[in-house]
């Protein structure tokens, strides 16, 4: 998504060629390896700017996990991970796909290894009407779609003016006190949950957001973390190994940032500044994508999710012209 397809088909070159993997184990530094999703890449590339770690470790980061086929993880899992000194990695069940089962990935661990685990972050509160195409609706480029977009391409606004007076201020008025608590729910229930023949996870997250979530621009999406929020997991993880931390500055995840609509600022009080977003084609994109929705599938697709998110129930009833 969003481009880092081809970073992520290069890695998984690179790394899962078995000469690549003889040199890595010839070296004195001890083994530290990186498996998850996109998240796992990034505190691996902060944790590769640690003096420490470095002195101590050679980092061995994995393909993100949805990347990865059979052979690699195959691969990963017979000439890997028995050499490691240090699994930092996200659990996960391998339901649908069993070789992604990180259960299994501890079994292949020697035992003087170290492993440590931390939560996939995912949080809305930015964008809180932005999310996947649910069933009934097309997929689209860019994965995530604008559903208070979509509501008023369909109340017949044109791009333009959407983009250029994209406020919606009665969006959340009446949602806005809840947008925090079941964003955190979620997160929590991620932390907390401990599958099947794994261990629990260490290293948690949403105490930082419900702290700093207004101070600090701690999403890029809802399933992108900042380096702001990627510093704090990355300072986490090196006290339990345990090593010095210094924060770094530069984002370590190559993906686009989503716009924080004005009545999301306005509703939560954010600090923050602006982020300086270029969308490129990105509203065009969706605007094309809108127009081509059955209306009827798009009223099914708010009322669904409006189950989990009371705040989609604006969409369902409201004419955002008047709000702009």
């Amino acid at each position: 998504m969003f481009g880092i397809g081809r970073a992520i088909k290069t890695a998984a070159g690179s790394l899962l060629r078995p000469s690549a993997f003889a040199a890595l184990f010839r070296g004195e530094r001890k083994k530290a390896v990186f498996y998850g999703a996109c998240h796992a890449i990034g505190v691996a590339k902060i944790l590769q700017q640690q003096s420490a770690f470095q002195k101590q470790y050679e980092a061995i980061i994995l393909p993100a996990n949805f990347s990865m086929n059979s052979e690699q993880l195959a691969h990963a899992r017979e000439h890997i991970l028995p050499h490691a000194d240090l699994f930092i990695y996200q659990p996960y069940t391998g339901v649908g796909r069993q070789e992604f089962s990180t259960a299994d990935f501890l079994k292949r661990l020697k035992p003087s290894a170290q492993s440590i685990r931390f939560a996939y972050p995912h949080c809305e509160i930015y964008q809180p009407f932005t999310y996947y195409p649910v069933e009934g609706l097309p997929a689209f480029t860019s994965s995530y779609i604008d559903y208070a977009f979509g509501r008023a391409i369909l109340d017949g606004m044109k791009p333009s003016e959407i983009v250029a007076h994209y406020r919606h201020q009665g969006l959340l008025t009446n949602y806005a006190d809840q947008l925090l608590p079941l964003n955190l729910r979620e997160l929590r229930d991620r932390e907390n949950r401990v599958l099947p023949g794994d261990l629990p996870i260490q290293v948690t997250c949403s105490d930082i957001v419900e702290r700093d979530f207004r101070s600090k621009h701690l999403f890029l999406t809802m399933n992108h973390p900042s380096v702001a929020l990627l510093n704090e997991v990355a300072r986490r993880i090196c006290e339990l190994i345990p090593l010095p931390f210094n924060p770094v500055s530069q984002e370590v995840l190559s993906y686009p940032v989503l716009p924080i609509p004005s009545y999301v600022r306005d509703a939560l009080g954010l600090e923050f500044a602006a982020p300086d977003v270029q969308p490129g084609n990105y509203y065009e994109l969706m605007a094309s994508y809108f127009m081509g929705v059955d209306p009827k599938a798009f009223d099914a697709a708010v009322a669904h999710l409006s189950n989990t998110r009371p705040w989609f129930q604006q969409l369902a009833a409201t004419n955002l012209v008047r709000h702009i």
